[in-house]
């Protein structure tokens, strides 16, 4: 497994990076942690899917982005992201409809949901998400798109329709193979190459 530091050289000495760094490693190493990181992305990844196949055979794939540290500059500190969903939505001029705005929401808020539900974690979800969420609603306004639902609505329906879906054994089945899959991939000893 590999870590990506995106931090200066000189601030590699720094004890308040020592200190991420430290615990990132302990996270890394704990096989529950991992677990959680990837049923996490597995919730945004089985509502953010659909979207490519909306927008076209051309969009670009979704990528799942690894264990990484880097500076927060606007916060001034290191901060720890163990696991990311990158999506090509906004650099393909994504057109916002009712349709894409809730699979944006579903996407949002499942990684939190199949925490709480399939992990029972009090809470799964984190900051990172309703930041998508609220960047993608701000963008739909701005082409104009009209929301027929406030967003804690939207928020909270989306919600309840991924809580609903998890009950399918099915859908739960699939959403755990692919955490499986993820943790495989990228957080085996192997995944090194």
């Amino acid at each position: 497994m590999k870590m990506d530091l995106q931090v200066e050289n000189e601030m590699l000495a720094n004890p308040d990076f020592l200190a991420v760094l430290h615990r990132a490693c302990w996270q890394l190493s704990q096989p529950r942690m991992i677990k959680i990181f990837c049923l996490h992305e597995a919730g945004h990844l089985s509502y953010f899917e659909p979207i490519r196949k909306i927008i076209g055979p051309d969009t670009p794939k979704l990528k799942f982005v690894g264990p990484r540290i880097f500076y927060n500059g606007l916060k001034s500190e290191f901060e720890f992201n163990p696991a990311a969903i990158k999506t090509p939505f906004q650099e393909c001029g994504l057109q916002y409809t009712d349709e894409i705005m809730d699979h944006i929401t579903r996407g949002a808020v499942a990684g939190g949901i199949f925490l709480q539900e399939l992990e029972h974690m009090p809470i799964g979800g984190d900051s990172e998400d309703s930041v998508v969420f609220n960047t993608h609603f701000d963008l739909a306004r701005g082409q104009n798109w009209m929301p027929t639902r406030s967003k804690v609505r939207m928020w909270t329906d989306a919600q309840n329709e991924v809580r609903s879906n998890l009950q399918n054994e099915t859908f739960k089945q699939l959403v755990l193979e692919r955490a499986a899959e993820l943790e495989a991939e990228h957080f085996s000893l192997q995944s090194d190459s």
